[in-house]
């Protein structure tokens, strides 16, 4: 069996549950288990030692090993499902329930909150920041009456030493599978990346000059065959040792590795042979991630290495939002979620039309994830926020001495580093009319001819524009090209605004406070009804990114970690604080009260018989069963 991915785990009810879905699934994936995290990580070692490139596991080992290893960790996300099962069924025995949970454990936690909430009254969420606290909380969880927890695995014997029964959490299966798919894209990506580094180094080996790369700490990446030759040094006793205690200690680095410096043509002796050297630091996200160096300095063959390496990784922003990240059921957003799905399947251009603040970037790039080139660039071009000259050179690039002072091998521009990806034109109303007309032949003839060249180069990209300006009356006013518009708007995508979707201010509420908890790692905050109705009742003319905004103002600002209605005025500012409130039902009330009377009719007209009224509303028994409970239409049941 290849060992390429195996699962780890710590507890032996997921050890055989996700043995028994891999044997029924026909999938081959060697499954471990640990007696504790310690076991774990060193497991893990073994397995990487012998060849593993991907770990799944659930949240707490997947931390340990991404602080151990550097290898792709795949955590199994948890879902609300598994824990209402266990909730049922300690309901059957007891009263209320208690549920303990990590704080800041992401998927565990927020899948554990969804399943409370569905039983308010009979649940309750513990919460523990340290290991060595379970024990601490456990005592407090039975001082408080409670006789049966819920919680992951490994806090079993705790619980017992209280006196209190467990349960454990099933292992979710869908979110399993989930995690051996993208498991298996994980090791397509990592080996795509070892063939990509075979390949530069084969590039590299193709030059008469000594190429080094270094990690940030001066440990050494990769050093071609030319350097190996001069240096009378193997590759592979280099490789991954500090270049100081090797025979590159002739080189002095550190001005480039401690401070960042660039080195331009130092001199230095290896066996009495004097030879030129220079750096170029490169940095990721701030960090000094690579220090490349070069002995008898070549500038085309650095500039062909930086350009060999665009190339073959993503180039643009990586996209982090899809469709499962929209939060909201109201038909309206539901209406365009669908759309934009169906969009995602075809490759023609897409406008977006919506308000700020509604969320166009996230939608494309759920489109662009959701498409045939999921994995391919995803360019971001704001044509608002730079001027003209700059814009044109980014997205056509240009040739060698074209502009007095730019790069001497010229620079390809972002329509052509994006080619078989997705090319996102944000604020596409605000693109000059000199250069829409440029940008309507690379719709057209899907070719793009850089600045101061007569040479087309054939480029593959899908294009996904936004405004939240009215295009049409642009074309009307002459400030938009009219067959630009027709080119761009093959599908068209609205998205509503907060107000014409309000029922969704709730769970976007609860959303962006448990995004916001997690970021923080501290638990979800409570907010009461009355401020939750305080925001149904309120405008957004900001949109979704406002009440975003409000929320999270509101978490900085309280001090007991719950947000109340006088902390939500607050946070609207001096303009809300005046402003009463609607005196009107939410939205998502109505639909509520609604619901609850329709349920109520197919019951009496169906004798009180679940079953037959279930197949009059068209629902499941189950979903009838949980919203008669949701809406207190069974007060005391047990299954």
């Amino acid at each position: 069996m290849d060992n390429a991915i195996v699962f780890i785990t710590k507890s032996w009810h997921h050890y055989t549950a996700a043995t028994e879905i891999l044997q029924r699934h026909g999938i081959e994936l060697p499954v471990y288990y640990a007696s504790d995290s310690i076991e774990g990580v060193e497991l893990a070692r073994r397995q990487i030692e012998n060849g593993t490139k991907v770990l799944i596991s659930t949240d707490y080992l997947c931390d340990r090993f991404m602080e151990n290893f550097n290898v792709p960790v795949v955590p199994i996300k948890r879902n609300s499902y598994s824990f209402c099962i266990r909730i049922v069924e300690a309901l059957t025995r007891y009263e209320r329930v208690a549920i303990l949970c990590r704080s800041g454990s992401a998927t565990f936690t927020l899948a554990a909150q969804e399943a409370q909430s569905l039983y308010p009254q009979s649940a309750v969420l513990y919460y523990f920041n340290q290991n060595d606290k379970t024990l601490e909380m456990a005592q407090k969880i039975k001082a408080d009456g409670f006789r049966i927890m819920l919680g992951p695995s490994w806090i079993r014997e705790v619980a017992i030493q209280v006196g209190l029964e467990f349960l454990d959490i099933p292992l979710p299966e869908i979110p399993f599978l989930d995690a051996v798919a993208q498991a298996r894209h994980n090791l397509r990506i990592y080996r795509q990346r070892m063939e990509n580094e075979r390949l530069i180094s084969a590039i590299l080996d193709t030059t008469d000059e000594a190429i080094i790369a270094l990690d940030g700490n001066g440990d050494i990446l990769n050093i071609n065959r030319s350097a190996c030759t001069f240096f009378d040094v193997k590759a592979e006793r280099l490789v991954g040792h500090h270049y100081s205690k090797t025979a590159l200690g002739c080189l002095n680095l550190d001005a480039s590795l401690k401070r960042g410096q660039r080195i331009n043509g130092d001199m230095s002796s290896f066996r009495n042979e004097q030879f030129l050297y220079s750096t170029s630091p490169i940095y990721t996200e701030g960090h000094l991630s690579a220090l490349i160096v070069t002995c008898n300095p070549v500038e085309k063959l650095h500039e062909a290495e930086r350009q060999v390496r665009m190339k073959l990784l993503a180039h643009g922003s990586t996209p982090t939002k899809s469709f499962r990240t929209i939060v909201g059921h109201s038909d309206a957003i539901v209406r365009v979620i669908d759309m934009a799905k169906r969009y995602a399947a075809v490759d023609s251009t897409v406008l977006i039309s919506a308000p700020s603040g509604c969320g166009k970037e996230v939608f494309a790039q759920s489109i662009h994830k959701a498409s045939s080139r999921s994995g391919k660039p995803f360019t971001v071009i704001n044509c608002a926020a730079l001027p003209e000259s700059i814009l044109e050179s980014l997205l056509f690039g240009y040739e060698a001495g074209t502009f007095t002072g730019a790069r001497t091998t010229g620079k390809a521009g972002l329509f052509e580093l994006a080619h078989n990806g997705t090319v996102f034109l944000d604020e596409i109303s605000e693109m000059p009319l000199s250069m829409q007309g440029r940008f309507l032949r690379v719709l057209q003839e899907r070719e793009v001819m850089r600045i101061g060249s007569d040479r087309p180069i054939p480029i593959d990209i899908r294009v996904i524009a936004a405004t939240n300006r009215d295009l049409v009356k642009m074309v009307q006013e002459k400030t938009f090209r009219e067959d630009l518009y027709y080119r761009i708007s093959v599908l068209m995508l609205e998205i509503p605004p907060l107000a014409e979707r309000m029922e969704d201010v709730v769970p976007l509420t609860h959303y962006f406070l448990a995004s916001h908890a997690s970021e923080a790692k501290q638990p979800v905050p409570t907010i009461t009804q009355e401020a939750l109705n305080f925001l149904c009742a309120q405008q957004y003319d900001g949109n979704v990114r406002q009440l975003n905004n409000i929320l999270e103002r509101a978490m900085v600002l309280s001090t007991n970690n719950i947000i109340d209605l006088d902390l939500i005025r607050l946070s609207f500012g001096p303009a809300a604080q005046t402003k009463a409130p609607v005196q009107k039902p939410p939205l998502h009330q109505l639909r509520s009260q609604q619901e609850k009377s329709l349920i109520h009719d197919a019951l009496e007209s169906c004798g009180g018989n679940r079953a037959q009224a279930a197949a009059l509303l068209g629902i499941s028994t189950t979903t009838l069963w949980r919203k008669m409970k949701a809406m207190g239409l069974i007060t005391h049941e047990k299954t």
